[in-house]
């Protein structure tokens, strides 16, 4: 009679497959490990931390040890069989199942005082064939900023620099897909083991199958923005609407992670409902919303804002919504400095430095993309090491913590780790401190209640 295999020594089995096929990425840390996996299931490119217990189960795996073995080892501690596989059931359920499903078991954690930021957002290029009315980097057929692009070798330099630091590479412009170059760069992320997120509007590849096969068979996740359901609204907002619902078919059709989604202003707010359905019937995975946010061209047209008011309506309407469909779709929010989740203890970090960074075309190095006004240049990783950039006086003030000001001090928000104090980008494009009160404090306030 075959044996049956128990759930402990089923996951210890999928997790060692995860690691052959490069689908399970993790670099350690003090106290554990940042996670992060990749493929088909429907928790890849969430991150999360795991224990320094969980980090020793995975290397324990990853040197080939049976499931047997690996309860030996764990019975070395004076542990019975029974509580080794209820151990290994609980270090490896995040990483074979749909983090949704546990999402409640774990703990939602503060930027913490980590060594390297997970996420690179990188502009490859400033240089775009649309002009969208809204985009914070004001890309377009020229480059405003005159960036020098760095050329095909020197971003494998700053690859290779970054190799076993940074877990995930979001590609983005400007048009990445104007660079001739892109396969060669992404293969070569790829290679080096990274989680690639590709953001594209698309239009480029309308009648390129060959790279749209290219793409999708070498990044994690591909983004396609969508501004409404109809060329009439999105066509005003930013243009060639049919082409980019045909793109979005084919990545479909071939198997790719695809998500869409919209800035939200006044032009598009009314079309929110049929947007999520034409994200049901192209059959992408995630629809990805946020707020007109007033950096770049953005800060031209703040009269297209939708009120703090409008905005509250919309976050309750989509967390219902989220729920309602969350076997068919994920419906994600970036409206900076709201969470729905509360931290593990209240800190005045926020993502920038901490969770990512920004990279420029040129390897100049900013906080995050929307703090990317001069005075906030950190460094520049074509001519300086990572870690020396993060050791600048203001990379710290985004990695300490610092007493919060004014009505912050004594927020049940803040004291309760719901609020940050607020997006920083925010605080900065609106003319106030990195640590002002928040323009959006009403807007926190109503949504946590």
């Amino acid at each position: 009679m075959i044996k049956m295999k128990s759930q402990a020594e089923q996951m210890v089995e999928e997790v060692r497959d995860m690691l052959l096929r490069r689908d399970l990425l993790y670099r350690e840390e003090e106290n554990g490990a940042i996670v992060i996996t990749r493929g088909k299931r429907k928790s890849s490119g969430v991150d999360y931390y795991i224990n320094k217990g969980a980090l020793s189960l995975i290397k324990l795996i990853e040197l080939g040890l049976s499931y047997n073995d690996i309860i030996k080892y764990i019975s070395l501690e004076g542990i019975s069989i029974e509580e080794g596989e209820e151990i290994i059931k609980s270090h490896l359920e995040p990483l074979v199942v749909d983090l949704k499903e546990i999402a409640h078991k774990m703990e939602y954690r503060h930027p913490e005082e980590i060594k390297f930021p997970v996420m690179v957002a990188w502009e490859i290029t400033q240089l775009c064939n649309l002009s969208c009315i809204y985009c914070f980097s004001e890309s377009g057929p020229v480059s405003p900023q005159g960036y020098r692009e760095l050329s095909t070798e020197e971003i494998f330099n700053v690859v290779d620099k970054i190799k076993g630091k940074v877990l995930i590479l979001w590609i983005g412009g400007g048009e990445p897909t104007l660079r001739r170059d892109l396969i060669d760069i992404l293969e070569y992320m790829r290679k080096n083991d990274f989680y690639l997120m590709l953001s594209t509007n698309g239009v480029i590849l309308k009648d390129n199958s060959d790279l749209i096969k290219k793409i999708a068979d070498t990044v994690d996740e591909i983004h396609i923005p969508l501004d409404g359901s109809t060329p009439e609204i999105h066509n005003k907002l930013r243009g060639e609407f049919d082409k980019v619902v045909d793109v979005i078919r084919k990545f479909v059709k071939e198997g790719a992670n695809v998500s869409t989604g919209a800035v939200i202003t006044k032009l598009n707010l009314h079309d929110v409902d049929s947007m999520i359905e034409l994200a049901l019937r192209l059959g992408v995975s995630a629809w990805v919303w946020g707020p007109l946010f007033p950096a770049g061209r953005g800060a031209f047209i703040k009269d297209l804002m939708i009120s703090p008011k409008e905005l509250v309506e919309l976050h309750s309407k989509l967390i219902k919504k989220s729920s309602e469909l969350k076997d068919q779709l994920l419906i994600l929010s970036y409206t900076p400095g709201v969470t729905p989740l509360r931290m593990s203890k209240p800190t005045t970090k926020c993502s920038a430095v901490n969770y990512f960074i920004a990279l420029m075309p040129n390897g100049d190095v900013y906080p995050c993309s929307y703090l990317r006004w001069k005075e906030y240049r950190l460094g520049n990783l074509l001519k300086e090491d990572l870690e020396d950039i993060l050791e600048r006086p203001l990379a710290r003030i985004f990695k300490e913590e610092h007493e919060p000001e004014g009505e912050c001090k004594n927020c049940p928000l803040f004291l309760n780790g719901y609020c940050n104090t607020g997006c920083k980008g925010i605080k900065v494009s609106s003319g106030l401190s990195l640590f002002d009160r928040s323009p959006l404090n009403n807007l926190y306030m109503e949504l946590r209640g």
